[in-house]
């Protein structure tokens, strides 16, 4: 018998096995009233009972039509165990479940089904234990946490079968107990259902496990740039997939974009453990990778236009502007120019990577007025030639060392925002949607 943990929630009807089957409400409520009745018959032939004492409780006449199904729910599942029942007399009747609102009271009666249910009852200790961890964990606010939970465990792609083995299992509950949040659950779900994703080895079905749930939940970044990535993934007809082929940079799309990301598992540790959050790994570890790159590739995924050439003016805006995306998505708020000018001083200088922009840059052309215009653009000023270019970002990158290693604030030219250049029209999708 698993303790009751009574302070999470779900919606009602996810756990009604009267509603799973398809019942409407009015003919659930005629069911319940009909089970009562037989309740009543057996309690009365067989005499008292702990089921006695649990259904005939003014507290459970006290509750809503609701809570009481999902009284029933629990009971039901744990009717083997007299001290089930027991503890959901005890539950309802304790003074601090009575105060609770009656979204809470669901919460606290939705957990207690959860762990009563069937395919909780069927995981192993060790799996039982990450989801307790994970409703002890979630935010109140979060009532649906426990019905994501057990939709999540009783779905075909989870049960036991061929394309999914225990280990795989354990590594999609050890990100459920790493980030407590429905949303984080019911993407775990989705990408479960998603033929690519089965056919991962272990190491990178946690990989994807940590990315996923991570940045399902992830409210520190910019949820609308993430909540869009990550749909265009797990989505019923989701266009994309990824996976981890990637062997050189952090990530990477084809040059002639096709549905496919490719993620480099060096930088994702292949284990149950929640992401590294450190300022480490912010810059060049799972942090980075996952909230910044997974964006960034898929912006250029989004606003790819075959017909353009990267060697031209365009693959300034398009390096650019997908860089802009990672940064908005990983930080949550609009670049400064102190976010980016790294960056640009890459693109603008020459060295490995982005040479052919700085080639642009320096044989001048229309493509170099271009560049020039795009970076007047991005530091909103109207000074910036293909001649001085070079030598202004140069001075904004030491701008920004000095300031830094004086543990002086940033000057006024690198603590504004960073504006968005704009290319062709197809090209400006800031937000992957």
């Amino acid at each position: 018998m698993n303790t009751l943990q009574p302070a999470h929630s779900l919606p009602v009807h996810s756990l009604d096995p009267r509603l799973e089957a398809g019942a409407q409400p009015e003919q659930a409520a005629s069911q319940s009233a009909d089970q009562t009745v037989d309740q009543t018959a057996t309690r009365e032939a067989e005499g008292p009972s702990a089921g006695d004492a649990l259904f005939d409780a003014p507290e459970y006449a006290a509750l809503p039509e609701d809570a009481q199904a999902l009284v029933a729910d629990a009971a039901r599942d744990g009717e083997a165990d007299a001290s089930v029942l027991v503890d959901l007399h005890t539950l309802i009747r304790d003074l601090s479940f009575q105060m609770l609102p009656s979204p809470q009271q669901l919460a606290s009666l939705s957990a207690v089904a959860l762990q009563q249910s069937p395919e909780f009852q069927e995981l192993s200790p060790a799996d039982q234990r990450l989801l307790t961890e994970a409703l002890d964990g979630r935010k109140p606010e979060d009532t649906a946490l426990p019905g994501a939970i057990r939709s999540l465990i009783s779905s075909p792609d989870f049960q036991e079968s061929g394309d999914i083995t225990a280990a795989e299992r354990t590594a999609i509950l050890s990100q459920v107990s790493n980030y407590p949040d429905t949303r984080a659950v019911e993407n775990l779900e989705a990408m479960l259902g998603k033929e690519w994703v089965r056919e991962f080895d272990l190491g990178d079905t946690q990989r994807a496990a940590k990315t996923v749930a991570f940045l399902s939940q992830y409210d520190a970044g910019d949820q609308e740039i993430i909540s869009n990535t990550l749909a265009l993934f797990l989505g019923d007809s989701a266009p994309y997939r990824f996976d981890f082929s990637e062997n050189s940079a952090y990530g990477s799309v084809p040059f002639s974009p096709e549905d496919l990301f490719r993620i480099n598992p060096q930088f994702i540790r292949a284990d149950n453990n929640p992401v590294d959050t450190s300022a480490r790994s912010s810059e060049s570890g799972e942090l980075r990778v996952i909230g910044h790159t997974f964006v960034h590739e898929v912006n250029h995924m989004q606003n790819w236009d075959r017909s353009l050439s990267l060697n031209s003016s365009y693959g300034f805006h398009e390096e650019y502007r997908a860089y802009w995306v990672g940064v908005k998505a990983q930080h949550g708020e609009d670049p400064s120019v102190a976010d980016v000018i790294d960056r640009v001083a890459v693109f603008v200088n020459p060295g490995p990577g982005y040479s052919h922009l700085a080639q642009l840059l320096a044989a001048g052309g229309q493509d170099a007025q271009d560049i020039a215009g795009y970076l007047n653009t991005m530091l909103s000023r109207d000074d910036i030639t293909i001649h001085n270019a070079v030598d202004e970002v140069n001075a904004l990158v030491q701008m920004k060392k000095d300031s830094e290693d004086s543990g002086q604030p940033l000057p006024p030219e690198l603590s504004r925002p960073a504006a968005v250049t704009i290319g062709p029209p197809g090209t400006n999708n800031v937000t992957n949607g």
